[in-house]
Parts: C-alpha cells; structure tokens; sequence
C-alpha cells in the first residue's frame, strides 16, 4: 500500500514506487455487474 494523495467519491489516489494509481471505488448500491463495467469503461476513457 502507498501513500494516499487524495480521497473522493469516485476514487482514491495512492502514490506508489513514485507513480500515482488511481483506484475505483466500488459503489455498493449498483448491482456488481454493472458497477465493473462502469468503472471499467469510465477508467479506460481516462486513460485514451
């Protein structure tokens, strides 16, 4: 685990190895199925 930068509702930004990771936090009132795909699909638009 690195060192957390920033916490918001959409993700948390952690510093790793002196690289910054973005992680996705799981909503829980979305069915599960559909929460991957969205968080999938939003992360992979970041990205392009």
């Amino acid at each position: 685990m690195g060192k957390e930068l920033k916490l918001g509702a959409e993700a948390r930004l952690t510093l790793k190895d002196n690289v910054v990771v973005k992680e996705r936090i799981k909503k829980s009132y979305r069915l599960a199925q559909i929460d991957s795909v969205l968080r999938k699909e939003r992360t992979s638009k970041e990205a392009s």
